[in-house]
């Protein structure tokens, strides 16, 4: 995923910014830092300016730390009966990140 799809999470002024969402104006020190990188890091071109930019917004994250991220949704898997070593995850892809060792019975 390129950082820059989370900008709408990362900007002040973001639907997505959902601690303090569609803000006119940042409400804080290091929301106005973290607008500024992410709109550097939209404009570069350069990809060591970009990883710059992104690794400073992780940064800020991580010492604020405005939401604590999960990854644990509800997923919903099914398969046949027939199909053997079948081991669901939470991440995608669910079903098939163990392509190599599934197995199907009557073949």
């Amino acid at each position: 995923m390129a950082p820059e799809n989370l900008a709408d999470l990362w900007l002040s002024s973001g639907s997505n910014h959902f601690w303090f969402p569609n803000q006119a104006h940042p409400q804080s020190a290091w929301e106005t830092e973290i607008d500024q990188l992410t709109s550097r890091l939209m404009r570069s071109l350069d990809p060591a300016a970009r990883k710059k930019a992104f690794f400073e917004i992780q940064e800020i994250w991580a010492r604020e730390m405005p939401a604590i991220p999960t990854i644990a949704p509800n997923v919903l898997v099914a398969w046949k009966t027939k199909v053997g070593n079948v081991r669901p995850a939470i991440l995608a892809p669910h079903l098939y990140w163990n392509a190599e060792e599934l197995t199907v019975r009557g073949r």
